[in-house]
């Protein structure tokens, strides 16, 4: 445990991760405190007597007081995110890159804190700073991933979007489809079924898509590939689509999913919307 003014925390931590003598650090928790656990560490020093000794001693053993320490590499991480191709897209909007796993820990904790509180108390009071503090991390490392509470907002809606999508692509890559519009149907109801089982459990998704249409869009030219590839491994004949024409064809039919979505989300519930959405779909990939 190392405890002091977060800069020189900060410092003193990336030298040790960068001492060939050391291997295998792992980081259990980077938090702000306003008490120092060993406020009696001084009576460590050259020239303590036995009963000095002893007093800090005890203190090391008292229970402690912080947060659960256990950390799980979910696949919504941004280890996991980030190992995906989909996922690197999100490293390369944050402000920095986290180098080392604390630093990727850090931004972990501020996104489970930014969901907690925009369930808690709505996306009105959301902030940064604000965010930074349920998360017990400091508003200089929260600023040194985020330029704003915008563009955090942005971000958080991003790790939704493409933690969804790439499960999305791990089941297409494992889906047998007997044909073009099979593939399109399964693609539409994919998407529709994975915004509303969202919207489901986080509701405020919508307003914050409503913010970001952008981010609803990004990554349609990876979806196109895996589809490409997905049309090949089935024996489905694709050599007459072009990137563009698969790309336009997904973004095409993912902005009508975003507009009915965003109308009510209960349209995507509506067999007619998903065969028209179905429809369009095939119709740009049909084009000669």
């Amino acid at each position: 445990m190392i405890e002091g003014p977060h800069a020189i925390i900060g410092d003193l931590y990336d030298a040790i991760e960068a001492d060939q003598r050391h291997s295998e650090i792992l980081c259990l928790i980077d938090r702000e405190i306003d008490i120092p656990s060993y406020s009696d560490w001084a009576h460590l020093v050259p020239g303590a007597d036995a009963a000095e000794r002893a007093a800090f001693a005890a203190n090391l053993q008292r229970p402690g007081h912080g947060p659960d320490l256990n950390y799980q590499l979910r696949d919504d991480s941004l280890a996991s995110l980030t190992r995906t191709r989909f996922g690197a897209f999100l490293l390369d909007k944050l402000r920095i890159k986290p180098s080392q796993q604390r630093a990727s820990q850090t931004v972990d904790q501020l996104f489970t804190a930014a969901e907690v509180t925009i369930e808690r108390d709505g996306l009105g009071a959301f902030s940064l700073d604000g965010t930074a503090r349920e998360a017990n991390v400091s508003l200089q490392s929260a600023y040194r991933y985020f330029t704003n509470t915008d563009a955090f907002l942005r971000a958080v809606t991003r790790r939704r979007q493409i933690t969804g999508t790439n499960r999305a692509l791990q089941d297409l890559a494992q889906t047998t489809f007997r044909d073009e519009e099979h593939i399109v149907t399964w693609i539409v109801e994919r998407m529709a079924d994975g915004l509303l089982a969202a919207h489901g459990r986080f509701p405020i998704i919508r307003t914050m898509y409503q913010r970001h249409t952008d981010v609803f869009d990004d990554g349609m030219w990876i979806v196109a590939d895996a589809m490409r590839v997905a049309m090949a491994r089935c024996g489905i004949p694709c050599a007459h689509l072009g990137d563009e024409q698969l790309a336009l064809g997904l973004s095409g039919m993912a902005a009508a999913i975003r507009t009915a979505f965003l109308k009510d989300a209960l349209l995507l519930r509506s067999p007619r919307v998903r065969a028209g959405l179905v429809a369009a779909f095939l119709a740009t990939l049909r084009v000669r």
